[in-house]
């Protein structure tokens, strides 16, 4: 391939205008659910999603990484924090700086007995 093949090109990370919406908001139905369950239980402090990919093929990391940046910069929602005011009421505040809210973690599991049980075990 030629270095002008677009494939091969710099992702651009930054976000579209639209999407630029900072500041304290309420909470969505789906995040009051998330927060009325913590506040059940004080000991599951953090929330997280798993994703299991499946790829064939030789991987990019560094492509890869900058694509999952250019999907984050699009939805600056994915860094909201959460807090509780003085009336108790929970809200989302978007911080105005960028920061990297989803890391990768790469495990080959091509070469294990069962690749689906070993991606499992990682998590």
């Amino acid at each position: 391939m030629s270095s002008a093949d677009p494939a091969l090109a710099p992702v651009d990370t930054s976000a579209p205008e639209r999407t630029r919406t900072r500041g304290r908001r309420p909470l969505t139905l789906a995040q009051q659910g998330v927060w009325f369950a913590q506040r059940r239980d004080p000991a599951a402090t953090v929330y997280r999603c798993l994703e299991q990919v499946d790829l064939s093929g030789p991987v990019d990391r560094d492509r890869l990484s900058q694509a999952i940046a250019a999907a984050q910069a699009g939805f600056p929602q994915l860094g909201a924090v959460f807090g509780e005011d003085s009336d108790g009421e929970p809200y989302q505040l978007i911080p105005d700086c960028p920061q990297s809210v989803v890391e990768v973690e790469y495990a080959d599991v091509s070469t294990a007995p069962d690749p689906a049980s070993a991606a499992l075990a990682i998590a």
